[in-house]
């Protein structure tokens, strides 16, 4: 900024003192990073709670599957395709979801802008009737917007919190030769 300023004409720059104040930027600083770290700590604590919630209701799943799993196996079909079938059709389900999650922050997002728009409002016509319209003014739109890279992140997340919560709630079955799982049920 102090350059850019620096190259505007007609100001004898030598007669001027340029200070620089990022007391606020630093002040902002510190919290910020820490925020950044508590974000990193709380994804990685919400992708564990995905795996293990996940994993829950697909035993559950799994579980109310037994008889057709059970007679698959003896009809000779793999332990590792019954696998990647119960993989494909929760990843199906997946895919159907993720437009709906990209409705569903656009709709947080506006919320999220009407009560930032609300507060800044109420502050700034406390303080100045001038600015309050121009304040909110600035608020007025919010795109919700995911980059590709982004996309293709969760998308692979997904992909492998499903992939890991469908061996695990399988696994105890998938153990099981069909003979044990048919009289199982009887």
């Amino acid at each position: 900024i102090v350059a850019e300023m620096e190259t505007i004409d007609g100001v004898d720059w030598d007669s001027c003192n340029v200070t620089y104040h990022d007391k606020d930027y630093q002040n902002a600083k510190e919290p910020l990073e820490s925020l950044g770290n508590l974000v990193s700590i709380s994804i990685v604590i919400i992708i564990i709670v995905s795996v293990a919630l996940l994993a829950l209701i697909l035993a559950l799943w799994v579980r109310n599957r037994l008889h057709e799993t059970g007679v698959f196996m003896s009809m000779g079909l793999g332990k590792f395709n019954i696998l990647l079938q119960h993989i494909t059709e929760i990843i199906l389900v997946a895919v159907l979801s993720f437009p709906a999650s990209s409705v569903i922050a656009q709709k947080v997002g506006d919320t999220l802008l009407e009560q930032t728009t609300a507060s800044v409002t109420e502050t700034v016509s406390n303080e100045n009737a001038d600015e309050a319209g121009s304040a909110a003014s600035g608020l007025s739109n919010l795109e919700v917007e995911v980059a590709p890279l982004h996309l293709l992140i969760v998308y692979g997340m997904g992909t492998l919190v499903i992939i890991l919560s469908v061996a695990i709630a399988a696994l105890p079955i998938m153990k099981m030769k069909p003979k044990e799982i048919l009289s199982s049920l009887s």
